[in-house]
């Protein structure tokens, strides 16, 4: 049995820049027993095996394009009585605020499973361009999602998002090139796509 103690935790806040926005940063809890073993999203996969409480992993950057969407997977160390929540935040207007409308997901509530605890993400339409913050945080017993919470137990990864405009739809047909840089505008548009049908002269 853990002793919790809810009272407000007279912890410094600390504040730190990324694209011309700050986000609250709160030093994670004991994480012996609760802590992020692994996250996985969109070209991020972060295993980690040691665990301060709070990790600033936003050297690591997913790539996204509005409106597509990808699978969050989230594996964890939990502890054996269950209790454990595993949240996202996600910064999509880039404000600074991580809980907007929209912002906060929850992978797993009162669970004792490594999983992977895994959900579809859909990159809104409206999400700003540029870099923004998204926060993963494994909790025990807190039931309420709060990116900013003061945590007993558990741990928090920050990780950037980059968010492009939607991919062009790939073309069919034929294509006639008269230089090089028709042929790189074209590479720079359409490199996404695996397969173009038809012929490029």
């Amino acid at each position: 049995m853990r002793a919790l103690n809810f009272a407000f935790l007279k912890l410094d806040t600390l504040w730190f820049s990324v694209n011309a926005q700050q986000y609250c940063v709160v030093a994670g809890g004991d994480t012996q027993n609760d802590n992020i073993a692994n996250v996985t999203f969109a070209g991020i996969n972060n295993t980690t095996t040691t665990h301060p409480g709070y990790n600033d992993f936003t050297d690591l950057v997913a790539q996204v394009a509005q409106g597509e969407q990808q699978q969050l997977s989230v594996t964890i160390n939990a502890f054996s009585e269950g209790n454990d929540y595993v949240y996202a935040f996600i910064d999509w207007n880039g404000n600074g605020t991580l809980d907007d409308a929209g912002e906060v997901y929850t992978l797993a509530t009162y669970t004792s499973s490594i999983g992977p605890h895994a959900l579809n993400v859909t990159v809104p339409n409206d999400a700003v361009s540029g870099n923004i913050r998204m926060r993963i945080i494994v909790a025990y017993i807190r039931p309420i999602p709060d990116p900013c919470m003061n945590l007993n137990y558990g741990e928090v990864e920050d990780y950037t998002i980059s968010i492009t405009p939607p991919l062009a739809a790939c073309p069919t047909g034929d294509f006639t090139f008269t230089t090089q840089a028709e042929i790189d505008a074209f590479g720079a548009t359409y490199g996404h796509c695996t397969e173009i049908p038809g012929n490029v002269f």
